[in-house]
C-alpha cells in the first residue's frame, strides 16, 4: 500500500499494476483468496487485523489499489469508524462507477488515502483514475492509461524521496523500453536502488517497519492474474480471475 507502479503493455488494454506493502513485520496478512461480495467475485490479500485490503481485482474488470495518505503527512486521530482497506474492498465490489461511489461515500470518519482505480472492458481500458481523500476534501482526476505511473505513500516518504523514486522509475522505463515484462517489474520493485534502506524500494526501518510483500496484477488474455510474493514467509500465491 506504500509504493505502486502502473506500466502499460503493447497489447491492447494490457498493463501491469504492482504494489509494495510497507508494514510492521508482525502484522499478519492472509494471502489472496477468491471472495464473493453480492454478485461480484473478488481476489485480494486480506489484512487480518482490519479485514480490508490494499489491492483487489474483480471479475468485471475492475482493479483498485490503495496508498496511505493524501498530499502530505496528516495528524492521525485516535479512532476511525471505517478502515481505508475496507473502503477499497467496498469500491472493488461496488456496481457504481468509482467517481459516483466517491461522490456519494461519506468519508468523514476515514483516514486520508489515495486510491488508484482501473477498469477494463474487453480489450480496452475504459477507466483509469486517481481518487484522493485528505480528511476534508475529495479530489478526483482521470489518468492517461498509455503512460507509466508511480506513486509512493506520503506518510512514509517525503517529497525529496518520492522524487528520487520517480527518477529510479523513469530510468527503469527508459532502460527497458519495449521489453518490460512482469518479471522485470518485480525485479525493479524488489531491487536495491540506494544504500539507504529506509527509502529503498525494499524498505526497512527500525521498529520492524519494512516491505513485507509485493502484489502484482497482470492483465492478460482478457483476464487478471494476481501474483502475491510474501517476503516474510517466502511464499508465493497466484490466482486468475
Amino acid at each position: 500500500m506504500c509504493t505502486v507502479s502502473y506500466i502499460p503493455k503493447k497489447s491492447a488494454g494490457g498493463f501491469v499494476l504492482t504494489s509494495n506493502r510497507d508494514e510492521k513485520a508482525f502484522r499478519t496478512t492472509v494471502p489472496p483468496l477468491l471472495y464473493e461480495q453480492g454478485t461480484t467475485k473478488l481476489v485480494f490479500p486480506k489484512d487480518e487485523k482490519a479485514g480490508g485490503s490494499w489491492i483487489a481485482a474483480n471479475n468485471n474488470g475492475r482493479i483498485c489499489c490503495l496508498l496511505n495518505g493524501a498530499f502530505a503527512v496528516h495528524e492521525k486521530k485516535s479512532k476511525y469508524l471505517q478502515s481505508r482497506g475496507n473502503v477499497l474492498v467496498e469500491l472493488a465490489s461496488s456496481p457504481k462507477t468509482p467517481e459516483l461511489y466517491f461522490t456519494e461515500k461519506d468519508l468523514s470518519e476515514v483516514e486520508p488515502f489515495t486510491i488508484i482505480s482501473i477498469e477494463k472492458m474487453e480489450s480496452e481500458i475504459s477507466h483509469f483514475s486517481e481518487f484522493i481523500w485528505d480528511g476534508a476534501i475529495k479530489y478526483f482526476r482521470m489518468l492517461n492509461s498509455k503512460k507509466p505511473h508511480i506513486w509512493s505513500s506520503v506518510t512514509l516518504y517525503n517529497e525529496e524521496h518520492r522524487n528520487l523514486r520517480r527518477q529510479w522509475f523513469n530510468q527503469f522505463i527508459a532502460e527497458n523500453n519495449g521489453s518490460i515484462s512482469s518479471e522485470i517489474i518485480i525485479q525493479f520493485h524488489a531491487g536495491t536502488h540506494t544504500s539507504n534502506k529506509s527509502i529503498n524500494m525494499l524498505m526497512e526501518r527500525e521498529g520492524g517497519l519494512k516491505t513485507v510483500s509485493i502484489t502484482q496484477v497482470v492483465s492478460e488474455n482478457g483476464k487478471f492474474r494476481m501474483d502475491y510474493f510474501d517476503l516474510n514467509n517466502r511464499q508465493n500465491t497466484s490466482i486468475k480471475i
